[in-house]
């Protein structure tokens, strides 16, 4: 069962939009879906334990600054018949929510669901947790909460998930490639980093996620970026022209004095 949570004091709404940024709202929207099936609510759980802070003999923690996305582990978590705790924790930084399976025999239940042992040298994806393409795709939304940043599409587009664990970004991106995606990847600081770039590869992967919001943000951000630029074109054509008529009329002017 989770722990009880100590609120800290509600923002007004206009000063929280203003500090939600495009990746939070992607993991709100992901966080708000709801899990129909147990194979996906294990392959969400098995997410969470690939991407989260830790995951081998000592069990599971994940932390997040997301309630929602914490809650949403949580709940995967009691569909496949797993159990954790979820405690919230002040640091200077801010609020953390950590999601936890600690107690031994919660361990041992949850290692032996996924198919691992604990003492596994180096992390690798169990194909077999992931049984139908919903699955798939809790996978990788659940590994986006835990470790994805996506970029404001009024920036620029790209989408990312970071892990420590190298062979497990190698596994996640064939897994990608799998589903007709193109993703790179590359070491930052350590630190492996899965990312596709393309709009349109963004676009699709968060409908793959579920963000389908925000894949439609994106979608209207690049026809008003297109629609300006446009615009401006022919802005500066019209500009161009006239300017280039002022010259001839003067030219001719000056002919006839």
């Amino acid at each position: 069962a989770a722990g009880p949570l100590r609120r800290a004091k509600p923002k007004s709404k206009k000063e929280g939009d203003k500090r939600v940024s495009f990746s939070q709202r992607v993991k709100q929207e992901i966080a708000a879906r709801r899990l129909s099936r147990p194979c996906c609510a294990k392959a969400a759980s098995y997410a969470a334990a690939c991407f989260g802070r830790y995951f081998d003999a000592r069990g599971v923690v994940v932390q997040t600054e997301l309630e929602a996305a914490a809650s949403c582990i949580q709940r995967a978590y009691r569909m496949a018949g797993l159990g954790g705790s979820l405690i919230q924790k002040e640091r200077a930084s801010g609020t953390v929510y950590e999601f936890a399976v600690k107690e031994p025999q919660e361990v041992a239940r949850m290692l032996e669901c996924f198919g691992h042992s604990g003492r596994e040298a180096s992390l690798r994806i169990n194909p077999q947790n992931l049984v139908c393409g919903q699955c798939v795709g809790w996978f990788v939304a659940v590994a986006f909460l835990c470790g994805g940043t996506a970029t404001d599409p009024q920036k620029g587009y790209n989408l990312e998930f970071c892990t420590a664990r190298r062979n497990l970004a190698r596994d996640f991106e064939a897994l990608l490639a799998e589903h007709e995606f193109a993703p790179r990847r590359t070491l930052r600081k350590g630190t492996g980093v899965v990312y596709v770039k393309a709009s349109e590869q963004v676009e699709d992967l968060l409908t793959f996620m579920g963000a389908t919001g925000a894949s439609l943000e994106l979608m209207n951000s690049k026809i008003y970026k297109d629609i300006r630029n446009m615009t401006n074109r022919l802005t500066n054509c019209e500009t161009a022209n006239m300017d280039k008529t002022a010259v001839a009329g003067a030219q001719t002017a000056r002919a006839i004095r």
